[in-house]
């Protein structure tokens, strides 16, 4: 069976100007080696055919890094798309799925590092039969991300709650598993928000019966998207993935 990934790797990386003024985010250094590196390394260990890389901002450091890297180290094939021009996340997802394959394709954020078996949440998308799964993970604290009201007893999830307060719960990890003829069915436009016009709005619209199921688990868990989190990266990243 053929098991696809995208990484969303096009972002301008704003948030985090001040410690990486010219450098896309998945080449952020991470102790020896850029961000992506402990991407495809743990993407190593999933079973994956394929890699799609959604390029934008500094897309050409990235193919350079990839023509310098050594391919054997990862078992599957690497192929770069680049944006015409910012698309949002949801324009990315598009445009990666016109090049891919598998019935079901997995998206990473290029950010956030949460090493969970693809596998287990892959079975758990096939069996609750929605077209999008994303991956939940627990926190003490969810302010900086906002969190997530779960069905438990039906796997999906029941709405999006705003970033306010500094409480433990569940939030969006920055994983999903999506049915690929279902989204390329879809008259999207050309550049828009994943997040804003696929997920909320699902979950807006359809909430007695949730078309986003949800994969919760209890995983190290880190999102690169601000300075501080960046510089916690450098030793926990390294430490965690044993590289």
């Amino acid at each position: 069976m053929m098991r696809e990934a995208v990484i969303l790797a096009g972002g301008l990386g704003t948030r985090l100007r001040s410690v990486l003024p010219d450098t896309p985010k998945v080449l952020a250094p991470i102790g020896k080696h850029p961000f992506l590196y402990y991407l495809l390394h743990y993407l190593a260990t999933q079973e994956l055919s394929r890699v799609i890389l959604s390029l934008g901002y500094q897309h050409q450091l990235v193919q350079q890094w990839l023509a310098e890297a050594d391919k054997g180290q990862f078992p599957f094939e690497i192929q770069t798309v680049v944006e015409p021009q910012p698309l949002g996340t949801g324009g990315a997802i598009s445009l990666s799925m016109s090049y891919a394959l598998a019935a079901q394709v997995f998206v990473l954020n290029g950010d956030t590092y949460f090493p969970i078996s693809l596998s287990d949440m892959e079975q758990l998308h096939q069996s609750m039969k929605k077209p999008i799964t994303l991956a939940a993970c627990y926190l003490e604290d969810t302010g900086r991300y906002g969190s997530l009201e779960i069905d438990e007893t039906h796997h999906t999830v029941k709405s999006f709650q705003e970033k306010r307060d500094r409480k433990p719960g569940w939030i969006n990890a920055g994983i999903y598993c999506i049915d690929r003829t279902w989204w390329t069915s879809k008259p999207f436009p050309e550049i828009f928000s994943f997040e804003k016009g696929v997920l909320e709005t699902m979950v807006h619209y359809h909430a007695e019966s949730s078309l986003v199921a949800v994969f919760q688990a209890n995983q190290f868990f880190i999102d690169m998207g601000i300075p501080e989190d960046y510089i916690r990266a450098q030793q926990m990243i390294p430490a965690y993935a044993r590289i």
